[in-house]
C-alpha cells in the first residue's frame, strides 16, 4: 500500500490543514449517502414490498450508523479487551452489519444468527455456485460456518 505524505500541521491556514484531514471521512460519508440514495430509489420500485423495504432501510441506516459509532468507540476504548459480538441479524442490514463488524479490528469473534439461506450462502466453499462476491470478501477475513439450524417454531412470529 502506497504510504501518503504526512499532514504538517505547523504550515499553512487552519481551514485548509481541517480540510485535507477531513477528506476521507467526507468522501466516505457521501459515498455511503448516493448509496442509500440509489438504495431507495430501486427498493422504491419493488411491487407489492416497496413501501415496507423503505421503511426498512429506513429503520436499518441509524442502527448501522450507530454500530459504525460503537465499533469506532470500542477500538479506542477497550484495546485491551477481546470483545466478542453475538446478534441476530435482520436479512435486509445483514451486510452492511457485517461489513462494518468485520472492518473494526476490535472483536475477536462474531457471532449471528441468520436466515438460513443466508448463511449457508456466506459459509459456501470457495468454487462453488453457492456462494457470491461479498462471501469471497466475507472469507478472506473470516472463517465462516454454519453451527446448527433454528427450527421456524422457535420464532415468534413464525417465519412465512
Amino acid at each position: 500500500m502506497k504510504q501518503s505524505k504526512p499532514v504538517n500541521l505547523g504550515e499553512g491556514s487552519v481551514g485548509k490543514l481541517i480540510f485535507k484531514l477531513s477528506l476521507p471521512t467526507i468522501t466516505a460519508q457521501l459515498i455511503n449517502a448516493l448509496y442509500n440514495i440509489v438504495d431507495r430509489m430501486y427498493i422504491g420500485h419493488m411491487a407489492d414490498a416497496g413501501d415496507l423495504a423503505l421503511t426498512g432501510l429506513g429503520v436499518a441506516f441509524p442502527i448501522i450508523m450507530f454500530i459504525s459509532a460503537l465499533s469506532a468507540l470500542a477500538a479506542e476504548k477497550l484495546s485491551g479487551l477481546r470483545p466478542l459480538v453475538c446478534a441476530n441479524l435482520p436479512y435486509n442490514i445483514t451486510t452492511p452489519v457485517l461489513t462494518k463488524l468485520v472492518e473494526t479490528p476490535c472483536f475477536e469473534s462474531v457471532t449471528v444468527l441468520l436466515q438460513k439461506e443466508v448463511a449457508r450462502r456466506l459459509a459456501a466453499r470457495q468454487g462453488s455456485s453457492d456462494g457470491g462476491a461479498f462471501t469471497l470478501w466475507l472469507q478472506y477475513f473470516c472463517e465462516t460456518e454454519v453451527l446448527f439450524d433454528v427450527p421456524a417454531e422457535k420464532f415468534v412470529p413464525a417465519p412465512r
